[in-house]
């Protein structure tokens, strides 16, 4: 992919990992990557060195073109590997990364410091009748296996109506991260030892 149009040094993409069992590991030649929405909310603008995006998740992100004669490349690495595509942003003389090491997983990632503009806070203290649950993943890589159990049970589904407050400690006993999303819903992930 090429991306010559810039207009003011900037370019604006809105980024979907479509991969079913991988995440994504985004790192931008041209220097950092600024986040304006995460999964369809605008949020105040965080600089990060990377940015790692999980099955499923959608970012809108700035790139810079420092330079109008120079490109850069935006380089998508899957998770674990060396593997990598490339977008290249901007025209004129390509400034690669200095490495394909630049895929460090073990840097932070932004995720605490995601803030909407425009934020909503719960206070989960004022519900009655939560319905409580606390499930464990388990399961291996090897053979893509994985369960969710309740109480030692496999979990197959929360039976919820509308306006139901569900409360959910989730454990994971896997080898791996796993994203947990509810589709086309937002929740509160509460980040206390609640």
């Amino acid at each position: 992919i090429s991306i010559t149009e810039v207009e003011d040094g900037k370019v604006k993409l809105k980024i979907v990992n479509t991969y079913v069992d991988g995440f994504l590991n985004f790192v931008y030649s041209g220097g950092k990557i600024t986040i304006v929405s995460a999964d369809g909310l605008d949020i105040k603008p965080i600089k990060v060195d990377n940015l790692r995006i999980a099955m499923g998740e959608t970012y809108d992100i700035i790139l810079e073109v420092k330079n109008n004669k120079k490109s850069y490349e935006l380089v998508s690495f899957f998770m674990g590997t060396n593997e990598h595509q490339k977008a290249i942003i901007g025209s004129g003389e390509l400034i690669q990364l200095k490495s394909l090491d630049s895929n460090d997983y073990s840097k932070q990632q932004p995720y605490a410091l995601l803030e909407t503009i425009t934020p909503e806070y719960l206070d989960f203290n004022k519900f009655n009748n939560i319905q409580n649950h606390s499930f464990t993943l388990t399961g291996s890589h090897e053979n893509y296996n994985w369960e969710k159990k309740e109480k030692r049970e496999i979990l197959e589904n929360l039976n919820v109506k509308v306006g139901d407050k569900i409360k959910v400690k989730i454990f994971n006993h896997t080898m791996m991260p796993h994203p947990m999303h509810l589709h086309g819903t937002f929740f509160k992930v509460n980040l206390s030892n609640s």
